[in-house]
């Protein structure tokens, strides 16, 4: 967990947010030929600019984002209202130069961005707040995704080649030579697999 004081305009570090989501929010690398600018400026001087553009007329502005596109846009809601970029202050709309728009982050799938005073901060965030809908179809975001038969849990496949069932207590036990035994286990699986599937790939 890290401060986002970037994102926070009295600096504080009561708020903690996820240090990898915010990384990916606030990084840039000079040297690269996609992110020279980092996701945060990239998006806050469109924002500016869509805003100043429509200044007289009536917005909303709505972010969306899945996985971790959720958590890069709830980062990116709290941060257009923390710091304003939804106002206008010379805008004909009193409210639009007040309040600023409303902002509504739809997420889904969304990790933990933060902790409760980040929950605090978000729901708070220039008197009103930017506005969250997360859609989640499992309480916590999932594991792995889709069929087994495409997935691979790496820990099973080195154990295939490198261990030996048997030891203490039914545990696998290191066989680094386990040489035959491997080969024929994970020919073994493959063959259970090439039989469930549907599809008309080969393995190996």
């Amino acid at each position: 967990m890290a401060p986002p004081k970037d994102l926070l305009r009295d600096k504080a570090s009561d708020a903690m947010v996820h240090r990898g989501w915010l990384s990916m929010y606030t990084s840039s690398d000079s040297e690269s030929s996609h992110n020279k600018d980092n996701a945060r400026d990239q998006v806050l001087s469109e924002v500016a600019r869509v805003v100043s553009m429509y200044q007289d007329e009536e917005l909303s502005i709505r972010v969306t984002g899945h996985s971790l596109g959720a958590a890069l846009a709830t980062l990116n809601a709290f941060d257009i209202v923390a710091n304003g970029y939804n106002r206008a202050p010379r805008a004909a709309v009193a409210a639009l130069a007040a309040t600023g728009c409303p902002v509504t982050a739809f997420v889904f799938a969304n990790p933990r961005v933060g902790g409760h005073d980040f929950k605090s901060r978000f729901d708070g965030a220039r008197g009103l707040g930017p506005r969250l809908l997360r859609v989640l179809r499992y309480p916590t975001a999932p594991l792995y995704h889709g069929n087994e038969l495409v997935w691979h849990n790496l820990k099973w496949y080195l154990r295939d080649v490198a261990g030996a069932w048997g030891g203490e207590a039914g545990r696998s036990k290191l066989a680094v030579n386990a040489g035959e035994q491997g080969l024929r286990r994970a020919e073994r699986r493959a063959r259970r697999a090439r039989s469930k599937s549907t599809g008309g790939g080969k393995w190996g």
